[in-house]
């Protein structure tokens, strides 16, 4: 397991160094709306909980209690290819948006929705993209309390910054935006 914690820890600080430049970018470009301002907070402190968590589960002690018993090298394995596939994932969700994409909860002078690519069957790939990151982590771990630490907390408060982000595009798009919820999932293509 010593091993697989390295590379699950090695993948992560890459992923944390990703997420702090994109925050670094987002400093100027910020919105007026408070609500947005205040979910990109529980983003970055979410985020921030991450690296953290992860070397409080992979402590010593704190490892045997929360371990699963099951303990296969393939579900560690597994978790780190899900961990990669999302990033994968993420790298395309944001490369569709191209222009259109920021961290910030705002538009361009003339904003379009991009309804192509991932984009016509999801409509926030880049945080399922980032859940499938980290359920890819908790699952290496292969701990229990990785899910309730790391992985909850980062789907609540994208579920929160979801909200915030619809009722913005439902103000700049209309009924444009209602028909496209309409026809997309969230995360899941036809699921959820």
């Amino acid at each position: 397991m010593d091993q697989i914690t390295v590379w699950v820890k090695t993948i992560a600080a890459f992923w944390m160094l990703m997420m702090l430049l994109v925050a670094l970018l987002s400093q100027g470009s910020g919105s007026n709306n408070r609500y947005e301002r205040n979910s990109r907070y529980f983003i970055m402190i979410s985020m921030c909980c991450v690296m953290p968590a992860m070397q409080f589960i992979t402590s010593n002690d704190l490892a045997k209690a929360g371990r699963y018993s099951l303990g296969f090298p393939s579900l560690n394995i597994a978790g780190i290819l899900l961990a990669l596939a999302g990033m994968g994932f993420h790298v395309v969700s944001i490369g569709t948006l191209k222009k259109q994409w920021s961290p910030n909860v705002r538009f361009n002078e003339d904003p379009v929705l991009i309804e192509n690519g991932i984009y016509q069957s999801l409509r926030h790939p880049i945080y399922a993209a980032v859940l499938l990151e980290l359920l890819g982590f908790c699952i290496a771990l292969s701990n229990w309390l990785s899910f309730l630490l790391i992985f909850l907390p980062n789907l609540l408060t994208f579920l929160y910054r979801i909200h915030v982000e619809e009722q913005a595009l439902v103000n700049v798009f209309g009924e444009q935006y209602l028909s496209y919820m309409r026809r997309t999932k969230r995360f899941i293509p036809g699921i959820f």
